[in-house]
């Protein structure tokens, strides 16, 4: 819980203690692209540690002298209502500072505000301005009531309108919060997305996706994982769903724990990075419980599945990377695999991003039961088995100019780069290029 405190005009006005969601319910939370300061910091507390998501004193900025200023830099000018800073013993103590804002990176500051913090709480307090657009906020301190020369900063956040690539239904995660959480919160508003930060997000359990919620990082710095103390027992997929509708991943990683050694008997088969285990078979006309998945740039490795989609209709798939998945001991395992799946488009953009590859005992692409496929410029490379396996009921699948190669270099059988078995199989292996695909 952060029990957030307003300082007005420099007269601390302490509201009612607020159970905090993890996504904040008033403003918008903006995203910190970088902190830095004037050169006063102590080597092992970073300015940077301000924006890890952490407010424990251990992860704290630490500046030596009088004044000393500490800087948070925005990707680009945003309105900011409120700046929130956590003080390193800051229910200890109290600290006499200044705030500075200024609309770019160069040129002439604004003072917004010039106080002192509530001595109340190590948690974060909320500093209201008058609502500026900005790209840096610089905090600078003057002294603190414990008389010593350090400034302990461990956290700093910022409220306002949310920048325009932002959704308007659309928040942050900051990484100290939970993610199952925040999903819940979004989907507790009817949708909308959210956003995580370049960081680590460490799950105890399976999040679920819910309906209408996307979930959107900022590439492969964005991690979704185990904690290590439990990443080695836990076999339970990242991300879960048995009917989920309208949903959008995009930009992050899937970090699982399979043990990568060519002998493991590792048989935690549910340890997937992403598992739909829906209903219905849409190749026999049946509605399915999960519906409109799309998928852009995801990368997963080191799982049982890196994902398992099954009782789908509406599945794209863009610039997936999948690789390391499936090195359990059976033969149902891989980098991806599709049950009972129809509308299903997989694209890769440029052969140098994404792929599937390097499964230790599975497929690139395994699939059955599915209706109306389209897979283009895929590169599947280097698996142990199959490149691609299709089989028990193939529908009116196309596909155009895959780079399948170098598969079969473990195989537990008779192996193709590209294999379809089952009837049917209909499948052009040689389509044209489809250019309003992707709805």
């Amino acid at each position: 819980m952060i029990i957030k405190n307003k300082i007005l005009a420099g007269c601390l006005a302490l509201t009612a203690s607020i159970a905090y969601s993890a996504a904040y319910s008033a403003e918008s939370a903006i995203g910190i692209a970088t902190a830095f300061d004037d050169g006063s910091g102590h080597a092992n507390y970073p300015a940077t540690n301000v924006i890890d998501g952490d407010t424990s004193f251990a992860s704290r900025w630490a500046g030596y002298g009088s004044p000393v200023n500490l800087t948070v830099q925005l990707a680009q000018p945003t309105l900011v209502s409120e700046v929130g800073i956590a003080w390193g013993r800051g229910d200890q103590r109290t600290y006499k500072f200044e705030i500075y804002v200024r609309p770019d990176t160069s040129g002439s500051w604004t003072r917004v505000f010039n106080g002192e913090s509530s001595g109340t709480t190590a948690e974060i307090d909320f500093i209201d301005i008058a609502d500026i657009e900005v790209q840096e906020v610089r905090i600078k301190t003057h002294s603190n009531s414990a008389s010593t020369s350090w400034t302990d900063i461990t956290e700093v956040k910022l409220l306002g309108q949310a920048p325009d690539n932002l959704e308007p239904e659309s928040e942050i995660c900051f990484g100290s919060y939970d993610l199952p959480d925040c999903v819940a919160a979004m989907s507790a508003k009817g949708g909308g997305t959210v956003n995580l930060e370049a960081k680590t997000y460490y799950l105890t359990e399976s999040l679920i996706l819910k309906d209408n919620v996307n979930i959107v990082g900022q590439g492969y710095d964005t991690v979704i994982t185990w904690p290590d103390s439990i990443a080695d027992s836990i076999n339970e997929p990242l991300l879960y769903a048995t009917a989920v509708n309208n949903v959008e991943l995009r930009d992050f990683k899937l970090r699982c724990h399979i043990n990568q050694d060519p002998n493991s008997y590792d048989l935690r088969n549910d340890h997937m990075g992403l598992f739909l285990e829906g209903s219905g078979d849409p190749s026999q006309g049946e509605a399915t419980s999960n519906n409109n998945l799309y998928m852009e740039r995801i990368e997963a490795m080191y799982c049982s599945n890196g994902m398992h989609i099954k009782g789908a209709t509406g599945v794209t798939a863009i610039d997936l990377k999948l690789h390391n998945n499936g090195n359990t001991e059976t033969d149902l395992f891989h980098n991806i695999y599709f049950r009972r799946v129809a509308d299903l488009v997989m694209i890769q953009t440029d052969d140098n991003v994404g792929g599937y590859y390097d499964s230790p005992r599975g497929h690139g692409i395994r699939a059955s039961h599915i209706k109306n496929a389209y897979l283009e410029n895929l590169k599947v490379t280097n698996n142990a088995d199959h490149g691609l396996h299709f089989t028990d009921g193939i529908y009116d699948t196309r596909f155009v100019n895959l780079n399948v190669y170098g598969n079969c270099a473990n195989p537990s059988g008779t192996c193709n780069q590209i294999k379809c078995y089952g009837s049917p199989c209909d499948i052009d292996y040689d389509a044209e290029m489809e250019t309003n695909i992707i709805k």
